[in-house]
C-alpha cells in the first residue's frame, strides 16, 4: 500500500479526463456523464467505483497507487527518463501526472512550462503549514462552515432554526418550521445515530418543561455521517488559503507563477466547501432521501 494513499484524495487531484481514461480501460463506469461531472467533485464517481466486482475495483486501485508512487521527486526522476525512452507515452497522463506533483512536492517550482527544484519551500509547504495552524482551532473551522451554511440556506419560506442545543431552543408553534442540526449530529443510510435519534426525539416531545404541541410542523435537515468530514475537510483549506492570500509578507515571497496558482487554488476552495455542505445536507424533503426528512 502507498504511504499515506488516500482513493478520495487522489480522485479530486486528478482531472476528470485521466479518470475518465482509467475507468475507460478497465470497461468501467460508462455510464457516468463525466462532461457534465464538477471537476473534484468526487463522491459520485467514488461510490460508483465502490460498486464495481471487486476485480475490477481492486485493479483500479492499483493503477492509482501506482501513480500516487509517482508524486514525490523521484517519480518525476521516473517520469522524465520514460519520457525520453518511450516517445510513445500518453502526453495527458505525463502532464497529469507533474500537474499533481507541483501540487504536492515542497521544493518542486513549474515556471514557464520548466520544472525545477529549489532550496526555498514553495505554496504547497506553506499551505501545509496554515492548515496545521488552522486544525488546531477545530472550533473556528467549524463556525466558519455552519457560516457558509446559513448563507445557503437563507431565510427561506418557513422559520429555520439553526443547530439547536436545547429542546426548547427551536418554537413550538403552528408555523412549519426547519430544524438545522449540527455538524456532529449525523445520520447515515443504515441507521440514525443513537445520540443524534435521542436529541430529535427530545424536541418532537417537549418543549422546555412542557410536552410539545406542533411536533407535525418540524423538518429536520441533518449531515450525512460519511460526508460530514468532507465538510470540515474543505472549510479549513478555505481559511489555510485565506490566510496566505490576506498574508503581505508571504504572499511577496511566492512568484509570478505560485501567485496565479494560489488564485486559482482559492477559487477551487471557495467553490468547494459550498459543493461538500450541499452533499453533506441533502435539500430535499423526501424521507426516502433522508432519514430524519
Amino acid at each position: 500500500m502507498v504511504q499515506n494513499y488516500s482513493p478520495k484524495t487522489f480522485l479530486r487531484q486528478t482531472s476528470n479526463a485521466i479518470l475518465k481514461k482509467c475507468f475507460e480501460r478497465e470497461g468501467a463506469l460508462a455510464d457516468v456523464s463525466w462532461n457534465e461531472l464538477p471537476e473534484h467533485q468526487v463522491d459520485v464517481v467514488y461510490d460508483r467505483w465502490q460498486d464495481l466486482p471487486e476485480f475490477q475495483r481492486l485493479t483500479v486501485e492499483r493503477v492509482f497507487e501506482d501513480a500516487e508512487e509517482l508524486a514525490n521527486e523521484e517519480g518525476l526522476k521516473v517520469l522524465v527518463e520514460e519520457g525520453q525512452f518511450h516517445a510513445e507515452m500518453a502526453p495527458p497522463f505525463v502532464s497529469d501526472a507533474l500537474d499533481r506533483m507541483t501540487r504536492r512536492l515542497w521544493y518542486l517550482y513549474h515556471d514557464s512550462g520548466l520544472y525545477r527544484f529549489d532550496a526555498q519551500p514553495n505554496l504547497n509547504r506553506i499551505l501545509v503549514d496554515r492548515e496545521e495552524m488552522v486544525r488546531s482551532e477545530p472550533e473556528k473551522v467549524k463556525d466558519f462552515a455552519k457560516a457558509t451554511l446559513n448563507d445557503l440556506i437563507g431565510d427561506a419560506t418557513f422559520r429555520v432554526y439553526r443547530y439547536p442545543e436545547e429542546d426548547r431552543d427551536v418554537a413550538d408553534e403552528t408555523r412549519l418550521s426547519l430544524v438545522v442540526l449540527d455538524l456532529n449530529q449525523c445520520v447515515a443510510e443504515e441507521a440514525v445515530p443513537e445520540g443524534t435519534d435521542e436529541f430529535v426525539c427530545r424536541i418532537l416531545r417537549q418543549h422546555g418543561k412542557g410536552f410539545r404541541k406542533h411536533a407535525n410542523t418540524l423538518i429536520f435537515l441533518a449531515p450525512d455521517q460519511h460526508r460530514a468530514s468532507e465538510v470540515i475537510d474543505a472549510a479549513r483549506r478555505l481559511l489555510a488559503l485565506r490566510n496566505i492570500d490576506d498574508d503581505k509578507p508571504t504572499k511577496k515571497q511566492l512568484s509570478e507563477e505560485q501567485l496565479k496558482d494560489l488564485a486559482a487554488r482559492l477559487k477551487e476552495a471557495e467553490a468547494r466547501l459550498p459543493a461538500a455542505l450541499a452533499t453533506a445536507y441533502p435539500s430535499s424533503g423526501r424521507e426516502e432521501d433522508h432519514p430524519l426528512l
